[in-house]
């Protein structure tokens, strides 16, 4: 694993882990896709006890209702477009919000509508002009809390 993935890993899934408290020591590779840890399992609570993910900014880190959601992270978008046919109506995962990190990480939010199911991209690029939907700036996080 590069240095990138691992500092990534680190950043978005051991934050915050049950399992791994920064030392990546229990890492396994993800089955469901990408480079990430795949037995991430989110464990910090907000004082309302809703479940988050420390280091993902602010609406793109709350898990939700679905518990078992995992953050996916891609080294590249292409290699997602190799294996799911990118995003829209004509693939299985429709994006729905997207945002650039200061690291200039491309973070997705989006459903899996045949599933019910909500997903957490998170690509080591800015690929932002790639992704069709709501782009989310700090502008406007700022005035959803307002």
């Amino acid at each position: 694993m590069n240095n990138k993935v691992k500092e990534a890993v680190k950043k978005y899934q051991c934050q915050g882990c049950i399992n791994s408290k920064l030392k990546m020591t229990c890492f396994r590779e993800s089955m469901a896709g990408g480079v990430g840890c795949g037995r991430h399992h989110a464990g910090t609570y907000t004082p309302d006890d809703e479940v988050i993910y420390p280091n993902l900014p602010k609406y793109f880190n709350n898990l939700g209702p679905y518990e078992d959601m995992k953050p996916l992270i891609f080294e590249d978008i292409r290699d997602w477009h190799k294996v799911n046919g990118g995003y829209g109506t004509h693939t299985e995962h429709v994006s729905i919000w997207k945002t650039l990190t200061k690291d200039n990480h491309t973070i997705i939010r989006g459903m899996i509508p045949s599933r019910n199911e909500p997903f957490l991209h998170i690509f080591l690029q800015n690929c932002i002009e790639c992704i069709h939907c709501r782009e989310i700036k700090q502008c406007d996080m700022d005035k959803m809390d307002q």
